[in-house]
């Protein structure tokens, strides 16, 4: 009876969880093809009529480049990929969407230098103030980072092979009938080789675009404000370089570059339920005469033991009478097995080489999104902590690259845009709560200066009153006071004691110590890690992440003994 209800509970998860999935799903397709049109109109509307780039090759020749970009220098692509008759694989012409930024901005950049010695002992670091930059311009026209891709369809990388200077020469605006169908060009635009082509919509946002270009222009400037500070001083190495963007204007433009969408199958693999299936992958080639190829390299088996087995044969047979060796000498059952074992091996190098190159890269990608996550962790950010502008670009730049690179392999169109959208919404609402919470704290400082002054105004007339000096006393006479739990002020006003679980410190009158925090903190931050949640709801989710950052935050100020004591004050605290 138990068994068969806890069955049936679990098939009715499971169909809610496939309905939430289509659901996703459909609204997503909805917002797709609704917003399509309306973005083309509304940049006709403003003045700003979407550009075009026709195709210079057509499908043919861009089979061809996709075939020598697998054969490689080395020429071991597998033969017979895309046959000249078609048969599991098929190539779509599309103008994939960019928006194009002109941005004016003004800079500063700041960091720490070190010189080292004529002895060779250990750098000496010196900070450099701020330094300000005259107004710099930044087009689309020059700068790569100032295009983005404008769509969820493809992987980004892919995407950027459509991407080039050199297409950008041959723009023309988009016909208006074509931008209120929103999908397929009616007529072939005029180029070198006309040919009907697919219109995908932009689907990102434009203020999702700009995050993009925001951080593009950071990295970039950090960079040469490095070089700047190591040829302005003539140190040896720079650290902690630091860049202020004053965006002072910017412009945005809609244009459609030429590429060509590829799916094809090669090998085989295994589905959900352990079936062989054959394998399928897709690839971009660009449209334009410069364009390149992205998608996932093959090697074929059979021609990386050849070439194996002809290098060892040729190899002995030249290095045979050097040795002075009878290269017929060399023929033996011991010989032919060690040339057929490391054939056989490097057949098999060849066949599992792209699984090996895409672990490497995401394992790289992984550990950088580690690394930068850690640095926005050390700055100890919360719900409850109104950090700075430099702490908010740092921790966006870690969470949009995460969304950027990790698992994009397979790549699901859906699911990223539900992922961008909902990042992108966190991020201006955290930028919101953070404004307000430096409203409240300046407040809140407003009116401990007013307090203390109407204090200081009644002791100068009728005396220092018995609460005001239990408060200064409970603190400042006492030295031995660990917080928490004795003396006057504002006893745990921002509630950081209770979200570590130390209430029962405050009732029983003890002192709480810093082990005690530590351990209270470790038991919360395992309590209430987003990762340990069995929520499946996104506002379980959410709540626990929100969690989570309070108790990082309240562990920052409670851990670090200046800030405890201040807060145990009843002063508001800089975080």
């Amino acid at each position: 009876m138990i068994a068969s209800a806890a069955a049936e509970a679990a098939v009715a998860a499971a169909r809610r969880h496939c309905a939430w999935l289509v659901g996703l799903q459909l609204r997503a397709a909805r917002s797709y093809s609704s917003s399509a049109a309306e973005v083309l109109l509304h940049e006709y509307e403003q003045g700003r009529p979407p550009q075009v780039v026709p195709f210079q090759i057509g499908e043919e020749e861009a089979r061809r480049r996709f075939l020598a970009w697998q054969s490689g220098a080395a020429r071991l692509g597998p033969s017979g990929l895309l046959p000249p008759k078609g048969g599991g694989w098929h190539m779509r012409a599309a103008l994939l969407p960019f928006w194009m930024f002109d941005v004016r901005a003004r800079l500063e950049y700041a960091g720490s230098v070190g010189t080292a010695d004529r002895q060779g002992g250990p750098l000496a670091w010196r900070e450099v103030g701020w330094k300000e930059l005259p107004e710099r311009q930044y087009s689309w026209q020059q700068e790569q980072m100032l295009r983005v891709y404008a769509s969820y369809k493809y992987r980004r990388d892919y995407a950027q092979v459509s991407n080039s200077t050199w297409a950008l020469k041959h723009l023309q605006p988009l016909p208006e009938a074509d931008a209120r169908a929103g999908y397929h060009l009616s007529t072939p635009l005029v180029g070198p080789a006309p040919l009907p082509a697919d219109l995908d919509p932009p689907a990102m946002r434009q203020a999702i675009a700009w995050e993009f270009v925001l951080r593009g222009i950071r990295e970039a400037e950090q960079e040469a404000a490095r070089q700047r500070l190591l040829a302005a001083t003539g140190a040896t190495a720079a650290r902690d370089v630091r860049v202020r963007l004053h965006v002072l204007e910017h412009r945005a433009q809609l244009a459609f570059l030429p590429a060509f969408h590829l799916t094809y199958c090669h090998g085989e693999a295994l589905n959900a339920h352990g079936e062989r299936v054959p394998a399928r992958y897709e690839a971009l080639i660009g449209g334009t005469g410069e364009g390149g190829v992205a998608g996932t390299r093959h090697f074929s088996p059979r021609r990386a033991s050849g070439g194996v087995l002809l290098a060892a044969l040729g190899a002995t047979a030249a290095a045979s009478p050097l040795l002075g060796l009878d290269p017929w000498s060399l023929v033996n059952v011991e010989t032919g097995f060690a040339l057929l074992t490391a054939s056989w091996l490097a057949g098999l190098a060849a066949r599992m080489l792209p699984f090996w190159l895409h672990t490497a890269a995401e394992g790289r990608r992984l550990r950088a999104s580690d690394l930068e996550f850690e640095e926005v962790a050390r700055l100890g950010l919360g719900p409850l902590d109104t950090g700075t502008e430099e702490q908010e670009v740092l921790r966006s730049a870690a969470e949009w690259r995460r969304w950027e690179g990790m698992g994009s392999d397979p790549w699901r169109e859906a699911k990223r845009q539900l992922w961008a959208e909902e990042l992108f919404e966190a991020q201006q609402r955290r930028r919101v709560q953070r404004d307000q919470l430096r409203e409240r704290l300046t407040a809140e400082r407003a009116r401990q200066q007013e307090e203390e002054r109407r204090e200081e105004r009644r002791a100068q007339r009728w005396g220092r009153s018995s609460h005001h000096h239990f408060r200064r006393a409970g603190h400042h006479g006492d030295t031995s006071f660990s917080g928490g739990v004795r003396g006057g002020g504002r006893r745990d006003h921002l509630g950081f004691y209770h979200l570590l679980g130390l209430e029962a410190g405050q009732e029983g009158g003890g002192q709480v110590s810093q082990e005690d925090i530590k351990r209270a903190f470790r038991r919360a931050a395992l309590r209430w890690h987003p990762d340990k949640q069995e929520v499946t709801d996104e506002r379980g989710k959410r709540l626990a992440r929100e969690k989570f950052q309070a108790i990082c935050t309240a562990y920052d100020v409670l851990s670090h003994p200046e800030k405890r004591h201040a807060y145990d004050r009843g002063e508001v605290v800089d975080m």
